[in-house]
């Protein structure tokens, strides 16, 4: 079986804590494409990164990070001439977040093409990666590149929208390079507040249709405590989401997209030969796993508690 590589950013969040006064800000990992291969390894498949964090005491914490839990940093690049990125988390009373980033050529975006390996890149992996790198920087080609090299190796490319308009001072140059990058993807995954931004169409059918375009195979739908749609070229499929107490969101989209990447690695990349049980499978395990990761605070700390993944997994 292979593994998921993903591409992008990797952060150090500082998560807001109400539990003191004045609130504190206690550092987590972040980054949606680390999110993603910190979450695929926890859940026991293989998964590797490449990013690019500044030779600085958060790269070191991001690099201790990723190999206690396993994930492979042989492509964890590491500068002098940046800094590695922060964002700073504030959570809302409806348990939403609220993003301040400080990323203004850090080392994540500095990631060149140049750097990428070809051996990196296999048949049977899954490509990551998300909006957020796409950005007029040497890291945008690095993403091209990416992509060319998984193609030339026969391996699937996964694309999870996760707008984030902060870092964006152009709406409009946003939606270009979704548009241009979510063509060459084989699995796309967005929100319905990502589907309406790009497609101005209200109906959400009709609005998905719209996308399924160029080399995409299947495309995500995620609801958050609603659950989520799968829409392949021949059905659609929804499955309800699971009720937990919510402590913190953030991540929640990344483990949701990560724990669909580990069931198609463990089915095999034929996708369009699926059935819909099989999606209805993916669906509820997603779902699942999401929701566990929303009850404690962090990206994926909640993965960590064996006992409690599998009490929810065999709910």
């Amino acid at each position: 079986m292979g593994k998921v590589l993903a591409i992008g950013e990797a952060f150090i969040d500082f998560i807001e804590n109400h539990d003191q006064q004045p609130p504190h800000y206690i550092p987590h990992f972040g980054g949606a494409p680390a999110n993603v291969a910190l979450a695929v390894k926890a859940l026991g498949t293989k998964s590797q990164l490449i990013a690019q964090v500044g030779n600085d005491v958060f790269g070191h914490l991001i690099e201790k990070r990723l190999e206690a839990v396993g994930v492979d940093t042989c492509s964890l690049l590491k500068t002098d001439a940046a800094n590695t990125a922060l964002a700073f988390v504030s959570i809302t009373q409806e348990k939403e977040r609220d993003f301040t980033f400080y990323r203004s050529d850090t080392a994540d975006l500095l990631l060149s093409d140049r750097s990428l390996d070809e051996r990196w890149f296999q048949a049977d992996d899954i490509l990551h990666f998300c909006s957020v790198s796409l950005v007029a920087a040497p890291c945008k080609k690095a993403h091209e590149k990416a992509i060319e090299l998984m193609r030339k190796k026969g391996g699937l490319i996964s694309f999870d929208v996760n707008v984030r308009l902060a870092l964006w001072p152009d709406k409009k140059a946003l939606k270009v390079a979704i548009l241009e990058f979510m063509e060459q993807t084989d699995i796309l995954k967005l929100s319905l507040e990502e589907l309406h931004f790009l497609t101005d169409i209200k109906n959400e059918k009709d609005a998905v249709n719209h996308l399924f375009r160029g080399t995409i195979k299947v495309i995500f739908i995620s609801k958050g405590k609603d659950g989520a749609t799968v829409y392949t070229k021949t059905g659609i499929i929804d499955m309800p989401g699971v009720n937990v107490k919510t402590v913190d969101t953030t991540g929640a989209g990344d483990v949701f997209i990560a724990s669909i990447l580990k069931q198609i690695l463990n089915r095999g990349h034929h996708i369009e030969a699926y059935e819909p049980e099989d999606w209805r499978h993916i669906l509820k395990y997603a779902n699942t796993v999401a929701a566990l990761t929303t009850t404690k605070k962090g990206a994926t700390e909640a993965l960590y508690d064996a006992a409690l993944l599998k009490e929810y997994l065999d709910q």
